[in-house]
């Protein structure tokens, strides 16, 4: 009887071994998983915090595309401002067309100084001639908006509101690449040099008299009609990326905290 007492003794002393040696290989299995997790948690935040640096990099440098977009066109907005205004006067100078709304308003502008004439100034005639056939070759920079789309970093952007903003700016931004208006101006560029041998910015001053020849050739003034509302187009779509290229770069300023980007 004593031997039997001994061996359930014995065996109940070996399962509690047994128990203590499973709660603690359980127990180490549990701290390793928990060591594991927190180096994957670590390492997740070092990544995200990475990303999240290169993010705010990359929207410091689309700022400055956009800030380099928006000295393009302003100087497009200036340029049209005055073409449309000297197609207006041409076409009033030259009794062909009459506007009852007034001209817009001059911004300022490198090419003519001081007010615009309201009465015939044949120097003021000559410049509008010229600027007739001026253009400007499209330079929209998409280096940045391309380096977070290859980088797939895009969707790392957490305001919902700048995202929409950059795929608008960027969605319109074929309308002002795609300029017909600059098919137009090279058309009638060639026109004036094929049919009265005038090449605008090189022979201006062969024209003693813009005003008249506008007035005395019927396809001439034509051809200023045709240019008028292109212009106005593509002033009209100039100034709308303009104020999406803002949007933008406020709702960047907004993501990355920093007021003071310019």
């Amino acid at each position: 009887m004593i031997k039997f007492f001994r061996k359930i003794r014995q065996k109940m002393l070996s399962e509690s071994k047994f128990n203590k040696y499973l709660i603690y290989a359980i127990g180490e299995i549990i701290l390793v998983v928990i060591g594991i997790l927190i180096a994957l948690s670590i390492n997740n935040w070092n990544e995200n915090r990475k990303t999240q640096n290169q993010l705010t990099l990359i929207l410091y440098s689309l700022i400055e595309d956009l800030n380099d977009d928006l000295e393009y066109l302003n100087d497009e907005v200036e340029l049209h401002e005055f073409r449309i205004n000297c197609f207006h006067y041409l076409l009033e100078k030259s009794d062909i067309k009459k506007f009852d709304s007034k001209r817009i308003l001059k911004q300022s502008n490198t090419y003519w100084k001081g007010a615009y004439p309201d009465t015939i100034n044949l120097k003021f005639a000559e410049q509008c001639i010229m600027a007739s056939v001026w253009d400007y070759n499209v330079n929209i920079q998409t280096s940045s908006i391309d380096e977070m789309k290859n980088l797939g970093i895009f969707s790392n952007i957490q305001s919902n509101a700048l995202k929409k903003s950059i795929n608008k700016y960027y969605g319109f931004m074929p309308q002002i690449r795609q300029d017909w208006n600059r098919g137009l101006i090279t058309d009638w560029r060639k026109f004036l040099l094929n049919n009265y041998d005038i090449i605008p910015s090189e022979e201006i001053q062969s024209l003693v008299n813009p005003i008249e020849f506008v007035k005395s050739n019927k396809s001439v003034s034509n051809r200023i009609k045709g240019l008028e509302g292109p212009a106005q187009y593509r002033l009209e779509n100039v100034n709308i990326a303009i104020n999406l290229a803002k949007e933008v770069i406020k709702l960047i300023k907004d993501e990355i905290g920093d007021s003071d980007v310019e």
